[in-house]
């Protein structure tokens, strides 16, 4: 980030601390209602198309009319959503858009969904008894030498907490629900760890070892990322991970799902706890299935997870910021590195 970007990215979090963090989630880790759903650093738009001009974006379920709103009273710190957001906020320019402001999580389809060995980050990997489909992000340390998995928790978990569940958490390569696909004791490639709350969309699991009791024929889990059908794909470079004020509207990423395969766009926002991405070309770049994916930068360097894609048809997918300085990224939630100690 440039000097004014970290200084609209400061305002985005003090605004984030008045609108949303004091209105907290619900169980499924979605923001409660409310018509302001979220805020971040973006692109000011005119008639849908961007000014150049960098904006504090306040993402409402509906954008009305300024008749509908009224005023809101001198001095006061956080507007009401039947009350008009002012035009500037700290010497920066506001903008509203219902872009961004819905989401939807996983739904199944067809790519990297053959069984391979080794397992590769990109490839179909989900827990056991799922239905769904979903992608296994990469190989990381956890408490900086044990290899477990990552990916999102409502992939290795749910989004729920039945107690019950832990003992039946074994993670499978592929993902149970793939077309015509059964699972076999030796696709079940390791067991559940650790997750993070709805809203911190992250698990991890650990790798089943020689001796388990379905090693059988389970595949080895390989440090390196697969390449789609086309041979498309990246390098991972695990010794720089992107921290929030690393990233900025504009800037290149790229990843592989299970879903899509390798697909690159450019971050539109940057929020207070999640980015956003979309194809400068309007190509989709991400599908329900594709969750779990790592997201990385020009270089190969970690930026992201993916945990879930857009309903707005305009804007392709949403994404969690994987380190951030502000302490809202899964790094600051787990003890877990990419590179082994």
């Amino acid at each position: 980030m440039n000097k004014q970007d970290k200084e609209i990215y400061k305002l985005v979090n003090k605004l984030a601390d008045l609108y949303i963090r004091k209105k907290g989630f619900d169980e499924t880790g979605k923001l409660f209602n409310g018509n302001i759903k979220n805020i971040s650093l973006g692109f000011e738009e005119k008639n849908g198309e961007r000014t150049g001009r960098k904006s504090i974006v306040f993402h409402v379920k509906e954008k009305k009319e300024k008749s509908e709103l009224k005023k809101p009273a001198p001095g006061k710190q956080a507007v009401d959503d039947d009350e008009l957001i002012p035009n500037t906020i700290g010497g920066y320019i506001t903008d509203v858009t219902e872009k961004g402001s819905s989401i939807s999580l996983d739904a199944p389809d067809s790519k990297l969904i053959q069984e391979h060995n080794p397992v590769k980050g990109g490839m179909s990997m989900n827990r056991w008894w799922s239905p769904g489909s979903a992608t296994f992000g990469c190989l990381v340390y956890y408490k900086g030498s044990q290899p477990v998995m990552l990916s999102n928790r409502h992939v290795f978990w749910g989004v729920d907490d039945v107690e019950e569940r832990k003992e039946y958490q074994d993670i499978t390569h592929p993902s149970p629900g793939e077309v015509g696909f059964t699972v076999k004791p030796e696709n079940r490639v390791g067991t559940l760890l650790d997750y993070g709350p709805n809203y911190v969309d992250w698990a991890i699991a650990t790798p089943y070892e020689d001796g388990s009791p379905y090693r059988g024929g389970s595949p080895h889990i390989s440090e390196d990322i697969a390449t789609d059908e086309n041979g498309d794909g990246y390098v991972l470079d695990r010794s720089y991970v992107n921290s929030s004020s690393d990233m900025f509207p504009g800037m290149y990423v790229q990843k592989v799902g299970r879903r899509t395969g390798w697909t690159h766009g450019e971050i539109t926002n940057v929020y207070f706890n999640h980015i956003h991405i979309e194809s400068p070309t309007g190509e989709t770049i991400s599908k329900g299935g594709d969750s779990g994916s790592l997201w990385v930068d020009e270089q190969g360097r970690p930026v992201g997870l993916h945990y879930a894609s857009d309903t707005d048809p305009e804007a392709q997918a949403e994404f969690f910021i994987n380190d951030s300085d502000l302490s809202n990224g899964i790094m600051d939630e787990v003890d877990i590195s990419f590179q082994r100690n």
